[in-house]
């Protein structure tokens, strides 16, 4: 199965009680990506398909075009999507 951003969209939609690890984030004083050394914490917001880049959630961020790599996420009890992109990395999971 391809993993699409039509599979993550549908995955936050329908997904209760996630969770979200930023695990990098583009830094502005460094011109370049950061990494974090960051826990998983619950996601805040709500499914927006109108906010094209959130998809009104915070932590998460989509650069579109097809630039966004996302790859299935288990580890640890927990599973989702592990995206990656010009501006950032971050997983989205609930436990299992």
């Amino acid at each position: 199965m391809k993993i699409t951003k039509a599979t993550l969209k549908s995955f936050l939609k329908r997904t209760p009680n996630l969770q979200i690890n930023v695990l990098s984030s583009f830094d502005g004083m460094r011109d370049g990506v950061a990494r974090h050394d960051c826990d998983f914490v619950p996601l805040e917001g709500q499914f927006n398909e109108a906010e094209k880049n959130t998809l009104g959630f915070r932590g998460v961020w989509l650069v579109n075009s097809s630039r966004d790599y996302i790859k299935p996420y288990a580890k640890d009890g927990m599973h989702g999507f592990e995206v990656f992109n010009s501006c950032g990395s971050f997983v989205v999971a609930r436990k299992t």
